[in-house]
């Protein structure tokens, strides 16, 4: 029979530790042990695997249970090269503060802006609304209190998805037990509803050049959606929607302006 391991040693807890005295063992532990901020130590990743392995196991209530009555556990293993290691370590990396070494730009979006038609012949500053995603601040942008931890999901091994054959094909879906995330949580922050991201609006001011035309796209650097790992920030593509106009028609770079004048004037000039 193989060696039992001993988990309750490996996160240095008594056996009858409650839940959260094993989470703070966790999060303390799991942070200074993370491979991450121990890059010149090669026994780093070892002793990462182990915590991630015991908190599988003592995290979960129902698996901690089986595994005080000396029924066998499969804990998680956080093995290179598994298909769902990096989307986990994705979310250890934002729960110990460490920072993605993958940059990845922020989107480009796009604004439509309704005009009169003198204004886009004369030219004007408009002040733009533009929605822009963030980190939510209550929870960090990790989608769950900062006192909880996630638990490993077993019906799709953290994977986030399942794999289904309504037909001859198979497909991908989505894991209904985490919704897709990869791991479980007690209590979603209550502010984003667990998608770690609110909107907020700024306020941005641009110049709409004279002799503007419907159609015309303008570009506001930046004031896209923000970009994560240090990449930079995408652009807002402002589309202009000129309207009608009773008086005035634009013809190429002209524009005419159709005046009613009464018949006696017009035949006295």
């Amino acid at each position: 029979m193989a060696e039992r391991t001993d988990y309750y040693a490996v996160l240095g807890v008594a056996r009858d530790a409650a839940l959260p005295a094993i989470k703070a063992a966790y999060r303390s532990l799991a942070s200074a042990h993370h491979p991450d901020r121990n890059p010149s130590d090669e026994d780093a990743t070892t002793r990462f695997q182990s915590l991630v392995a015991a908190y599988s196991v003592l995290g979960d209530p129902e698996r901690r249970a089986d595994y005080d009555a000396g029924r066998p556990v499969e804990a998680v293993q956080v093995e290179p090269g598994a298909p769902w290691a990096e989307d986990f370590g994705r979310v250890l990396d934002q729960l110990f503060g460490v920072v993605d070494r993958v940059a990845v730009p922020g989107g480009d979006t796009r604004y439509r802006l309704e005009l009169s038609l003198s204004d886009a012949i004369l030219g004007c500053t408009r002040s733009l609304s533009l929605p822009r995603p963030g980190p939510c601040a209550p929870c960090g942008g990790r989608g769950f209190d900062l006192a909880d931890l996630p638990t490993f999901c077993p019906r799709c091994a953290s994977l986030g998805t399942l794999e289904r054959r309504p037909a001859l094909r198979s497909e991908r879906v989505s894991c209904p037990d985490c919704e897709g995330r990869g791991y479980r949580v007690e209590r979603p922050c209550g502010a984003c509803d667990g998608a770690g991201q609110t909107i907020t609006r700024a306020r941005v001011e641009i110049e709409i050049p004279a002799r503007s035309h419907e159609g015309r796209r303008l570009v506001v650097r930046g004031a896209g959606s923000p970009g994560r790992g240090g990449a930079s920030d995408g652009d807002c593509f402002v589309e202009l929607e000129v309207g009608a106009d009773l008086h005035l028609r634009p013809e190429g770079d002209d524009v005419l302006v159709e005046r009613p004048v009464p018949l006696p004037q017009a035949l006295a000039g």
